[in-house]
């Protein structure tokens, strides 16, 4: 039996890494994930999208078949527009697509979301997250605001939507790898992205735009980007993840006006994705 699981993308309301919780709001970039068993190994095909190298896919799917009782054997085929390590959620998309495609394959017994947990627990494993990312994971599979506590892996609150809103992104060439980051740095401001997180579920843009300041502040990246689009109306605007990424939440009309005036890097416009039914 052919399986099949789909997942989308997300920016970062409150980075998690300096106190263990974090916000995300989910957009509609997807991952998609087939997954057909069988054979005696597993064969991995990635299309679409920057590629990159296959180890987060290949703990996935282990871990997957560990948890149903499975060996682990089949082709895994994975498209993705989300771009890679730019702060986008890419991994985490990837992530959900395979573990879910994998629960499908083998009559989706497992609860979608521990199906989701499995993916976090992998992100770590393969050392694309500091985490487990479970606030990004959250993000892209559910859609809407989702607020998390990211040591316990529970979902501590998720707002349906925010309202429908055009987000515009821009994916700077470098990129900003997880071993590269200073995590005692983001640790030393832990108060100030608890107040942010406290702040999350009653103003999810502002603390987007404060947390978005700060980490720019913490990796030495340029907010300039942010704080044009704020300065013109934006409802919100900052770095995404740990960047380089930029994602902007304004009317599609500023979206398309901020793309003219930069001139520079690739522009990505999405929308913002309500809670999955």
């Amino acid at each position: 039996m052919s399986g099949w699981g789909e997942s989308f993308g997300a920016v970062t309301v409150v980075n998690a890494i300096p106190c263990g919780k974090g916000a995300t709001l989910g957009i509609d970039l997807k991952t998609v994930a087939a997954f057909d068993p069988g054979g005696g190994e597993l064969r991995i095909e990635v299309e679409g999208g920057d590629r990159t190298d296959d180890r987060l896919a290949r703990i996935c799917a282990k871990r997957m078949h560990e948890a149903l009782g499975l060996p682990c054997a089949g082709t895994l085929k994975i498209w993705s527009e989300i771009p890679v390590s730019r702060g986008l959620k890419s991994s985490s998309s990837a992530a959900n697509a395979v573990c879910l495609a994998v629960n499908d394959a083998h009559g989706g017994t497992m609860d979608e979301l521990e199906a989701v947990r499995i993916g976090c627990h992998s992100s770590i494993d393969a050392g694309v997250s500091v985490t487990g990312a479970f606030d990004d994971a959250c993000g892209c599979h559910f859609g809407g605001l989702v607020v998390t506590d990211n040591v316990r892996m529970h979902i501590e609150s998720m707002v349906p939507s925010v309202g429908e809103h055009s987000v515009l992104l821009h994916v700077p060439e470098e990129r900003i790898e997880k071993n590269t980051l200073d995590i005692e740095a983001f640790r030393r401001r832990r108060e100030d992205f608890e107040r942010l997180i406290e702040r999350s579920a009653t103003d999810p843009f502002d603390a987007m735009s404060e947390n978005g300041r700060l980490v720019a502040e913490l990796v030495g990246a340029d907010d300039g980007l942010a704080r044009r689009a704020l300065e013109k109306g934006a409802a919100a605007a900052g770095m995404s993840g740990t960047g380089p990424a930029v994602a902007v939440i304004a009317d599609e009309s500023l979206c398309k006006e901020l793309i003219l005036e930069e001139g520079r890097g690739r522009f990505i416009l999405s929308h913002l994705r309500g809670v999955k039914e």
